[in-house]
């Protein structure tokens, strides 16, 4: 299966949309690939973002940071928490974020009520 986004949590207001993602190793990659996706070129990471060979840090140490990414139709702030990452989007064209968010997303399994884990 692809690598891909776990959504836990949304929220939308109109103009803005919040998504709860879980936190994992593959999010700032599938992240990279949705930025370029809504026409986001070149964008400039910083240190925290990107490094090592695999270019991308083990992201479990990101607590508590935050960055931001603007084009001509897109305002985004991406939160990282302790287990999870908080990503708000600011746009007039929601039809296309969610069909470029739904590439990228899967929602997690949800245990049936009164049936016991493996």
């Amino acid at each position: 299966m692809k690598k891909k986004f776990i959504i836990i949590g949304m929220e939308n207001d109109g103009y803005r949309s919040q998504y709860v993602f879980k936190k994992n190793s593959n999010f700032n990659r599938v992240f990279i690939n949705f930025l370029v996706d809504l026409g986001f070129v070149n964008v400039d990471f910083d240190a925290s973002f990107e490094n090592g060979k695999e270019g991308l840090l083990n992201i479990s140490k990101f607590k508590d940071e935050e960055n931001h990414f603007k084009n001509k139709s897109f305002d985004i702030d991406l939160f990282y928490g302790d287990k999870k990452a908080i990503l708000i989007v600011r746009t007039k064209n929601r039809a296309k974020l969610i069909r470029i968010l739904e590439k990228y997303s899967v929602f997690p399994k949800i245990k049936e009520p009164g049936k016991k884990r493996k």
